[in-house]
């Protein structure tokens, strides 16, 4: 008789000799193709052996996609692989870590009908840190659940995943052989970069990008005059819209403006920038005249007069004038014929 594994306390052993594993136990064996498959549930994974004993590699739960692709957690290396329909080596998801995207030991994939990708992961060794992490199906990262901080503390071992049709997600927990339910929803973050694009004396052009996580159904655009209480104007845009103009500004005055995208919850977040309207009109180098909505100084009170009455009865005078010297030209040259 000959043993394959042993009880020890080591992550794995050196090619040609046994592999030993911390804390587990198989629960489930099987033979094919001259190799030895086994789940070791202390560790939530499945080890595979070749006859003689020796390691050939482990992995966590995997997950086929609509298009045959298969996800493999692999554990050891802290990224999930990606293998086409006939098993030959596609990409992979994430890198050993802490961080957004990356992993300390990915255990099991699920795949939801969107194509979106979840991915549980844990310190095995300590059992906290626990999360389940989403991706896109290009493999951009979308964002986490972070299990732990729900778990009051108490170690959590995320060994099963599944996402049902209205994309609710299952968690099984084997520590406390609990499953539990999830939304399948990444909280939404803040619309981000948002600039100004183009300045006028009336006028503001700005812009700004999708949030990083969660879907926005729409976006609310307010401004004020800078320190002024008083909102200015409140704008709504689809979700899809990454840009307004916020027109009948004062001249050369400061505006505080809000972005705030809003998913189909009610939840909201919110950006903000300062812009400034220009102070001179740049087709023409002279002010214009001030809008409603904030003070006019004499100047402009002056200048308002100016354009709105004067400047048509000068042009009214000077072509009665042309009008006046043309007929005396014409009596003129009458005369001298």
């Amino acid at each position: 008789m000959k043993n394959i594994g042993t009880a020890e306390c080591q992550e794995e052993g050196n090619s040609g000799s046994p592999a030993q594993y911390e804390e587990s136990y198989s629960y489930g064996v099987t033979v094919k193709d001259g190799k030895v498959y086994f789940a070791a549930r202390g560790r939530y994974e499945v080890w595979v052996f070749n006859t003689d004993g020796s390691s050939v590699l482990r992995f966590g739960s995997p997950a086929i996609d609509a298009n045959g692709n298969i996800y493999v957690p692999d554990i050891p290396t802290g990224r999930v692989q990606k293998f086409d329909a006939s098993g030959n080596y596609f990409s992979q998801l994430g890198s050993q870590g802490t961080g957004p995207g990356q992993f300390h030991n990915p255990i099991a994939v699920s795949i939801d009908i969107h194509g979106n990708i979840f991915v549980s992961d844990v310190d095995i060794g300590s059992l906290q840190e626990a999360r389940v992490e989403k991706f896109a199906a290009d493999g951009t990262f979308l964002g986490e659940i972070n299990l732990s901080e729900h778990a009051n503390g108490q170690p959590f071992a995320p060994a099963g995943l599944v996402t049902d049709l209205d994309g609710t997600l299952y968690v099984s927990d084997l520590a406390s052989s609990v499953i539990s339910v999830w939304s399948n929803r990444v909280a939404l973050s803040a619309p981000t970069n948002p600039v100004i694009r183009n300045q006028d004396t009336d006028s503001l052009h700005i812009s700004w990008q999708a949030p990083s996580h969660g879907t926005v159904s729409t976006y609310t655009v307010r401004y004020r005059l800078s320190g002024s209480n008083d909102l200015c104007k409140v704008i709504t845009y689809s979700g899809n819209t990454l840009s307004a103009t916020l027109a009948g500004l004062a001249i050369g005055a400061t505006y505080d403006i809000e972005i705030t995208a809003t998913d189909d919850t009610g939840t909201s977040t919110t950006a903000t920038i300062t812009g400034t309207t220009s102070a001179m009109s740049p087709s023409s180098g002279r002010s214009r005249v001030g809008v409603p909505g904030a003070p006019q100084t004499g100047f402009e009170t002056v200048r308002r007069i100016a354009e709105n009455t004067l400047l048509p009865v000068l042009t009214i005078i000077v072509v009665l004038g042309l009008v006046i010297h043309m007929v005396s030209r014409t009596v003129s040259i009458r005369r001298r014929l």
